[in-house]
């Protein structure tokens, strides 16, 4: 019981001394470029919640981020490592993004389950050749 309680308490502290450890190093170089260290980070933690439009942002630029995380986790349990994500992530944008402007007379009903599928498809063949080859 009390090595649960003190895991319990290094998984809580780790993360906070890791926030702390982060602003220690950013304050003295924020310090040495002459900007506002409360500024710096009032821009960067409270900002972005401020605005309904500006949270909307944040959750635009965070779902890539964590899809893709997600794609490396389900990856590393299985028992491979896929250090190409991040390829496969841009590979699938770019197709749908390509795809979308040619099916433009069809409706958004079917639009948008078919880019998805061709960014799935897209990001799929990217990481084909390594697969097959064990290289990655």
């Amino acid at each position: 019981m009390l090595n649960t309680l003190r895991a319990n308490r290094v998984t809580l502290l780790l993360p906070l001394l890791a926030i702390a450890i982060t602003f220690a190093v950013t304050v003295p170089l924020l310090l040495i470029a002459h900007a506002n260290p409360f500024a710096a980070f009032y821009s960067f933690l409270i900002e972005p919640f401020t605005s309904r439009l500006s949270f909307t942002e944040v959750l635009v630029k965070t779902a890539p981020l964590l899809l893709t995380g997600l794609a490396v986790a389900v990856a590393f349990s299985s028992g491979f490592y896929n250090i190409g994500a991040e390829g496969q992530l841009l590979a699938g944008a770019v197709f749908a993004a390509w795809l979308g402007p040619l099916v433009k007379d069809v409706p958004g009903v079917v639009v948008i389950p078919l880019m998805l599928a061709g960014g799935a498809l897209a990001g799929a063949l990217w990481v084909l050749v390594p697969a097959q080859t064990g290289s990655n």
